[in-house]
């Protein structure tokens, strides 16, 4: 079934509702299933809030995917459902390349935009518990090969993917701050596409050497840009009051633990946020910088003049 073009505010409710319900049971499950205690969440709490100051957490850690969850994984997830809305042209996407995955939060993004659709995809991510939480996540029966590894191996040519195999390839955070070879991996990537393909990067915005040089490897590789925005300019539908409840009823249960525990930190309190811990907008709980996001596409045809961007 071919995506839909938008959603009314009732639609965006429903698809939030079922992403609250998605995170917060994988949430419960991981949790169960790792015996993870206080301290490992105020451990993957502390960690993350690396981020803060332009630095690389180890995502690794056990508890940081809960961590992560938690803090940023709705925000990620909604902006790449109103990024697809916006720039998929109602194409549901067959082959999906995700550079990057963490946790998954693409191929939720898809499951809750289209559930009846089987899709394939190859997910690539260095971090064990990131994947592993992913698969708590999702549903959908799809065809998934994971991979574990970085864009280093992708642009090496170590890693077994096809050539021209795919129609969507999202970059999610897939650069690391001090990353290097964003040309090249843009050039790797466009090997990899069969027109017509639609690539989207979300990066925060203060990665904009990396984001140049995705701008500059696409161009150079026939692809053109479509759309280059900031998540707060995707719709104004996003902005509801109370989002996420069943998260918020989670974390408020959580935290008199998280916080008694020595292994939190002060930047771990920090991520956490001050009591009663509401999440009151789709950008949940975030101090987190504007994310920008990038979308190229290929097609067989050159574009008008007027279609492309100034």
């Amino acid at each position: 079934m071919p995506l839909p073009e938008n959603l009314t505010s009732g639609q965006w409710r429903n698809l939030l509702d079922r992403m609250d319900l998605r995170i917060s049971d994988a949430i419960e499950d991981f949790v169960r299933a790792k015996f993870y205690g206080a301290g490992d969440l105020a451990a993957g709490f502390s960690e993350l809030y690396k981020l803060r100051g332009g630095r690389e957490p180890d995502y690794c850690l056990p508890g940081i995917a809960v961590a992560y969850a938690f803090k940023y994984l709705p925000q990620r997830v909604t902006c790449l459902v109103a990024t697809l809305l916006q720039a998929a042209g109602q194409r549901t996407p067959s082959a999906i390349l995700d550079v990057g995955s963490g946790s998954d939060a693409v191929s939720l993004a898809l499951e809750l935009l289209a559930p009846e659709d089987v899709m394939s995809s190859v997910t690539l991510e260095f971090s064990p518990e990131m994947q592993e939480f992913g698969g708590y996540l999702l549903q959908g029966q799809w065809e998934r090969q994971r991979v574990t590894g970085d864009y280093h191996d992708l642009i090496g040519g170590g890693l077994q993917v096809g050539l021209g195999l795919f129609d969507l390839v999202t970059l999610s955070a897939a650069a690391p701050y001090g990353a290097a070879r964003c040309g090249e991996l843009a050039a790797t990537i466009s090997k990899l596409t069969s027109p017509p393909a639609l690539i989207i990067a979300v990066e925060p915005e203060r990665k904009a050497r990396q984001l140049e040089e995705l701008r500059a490897g696409f161009a150079e590789s026939s692809f053109y840009q479509i759309e280059d925005y900031c998540c707060h300019q995707l719709t104004e539908n996003l902005r509801i009051p109370r989002l996420l409840p069943r998260l918020t009823t989670l974390l408020r249960g959580y935290v008199p633990h998280i916080y008694k525990n020595p292994r939190l930190t002060e930047g771990g309190r920090r991520m956490i946020g001050d009591p009663p811990f509401d999440i009151t907008s789709w950008n949940t709980l975030s101090s987190y910088k504007e994310l920008a996001i990038l979308c190229f596409e290929e097609g067989l045809v050159v574009p008008e003049e007027d279609d492309l961007l100034p």
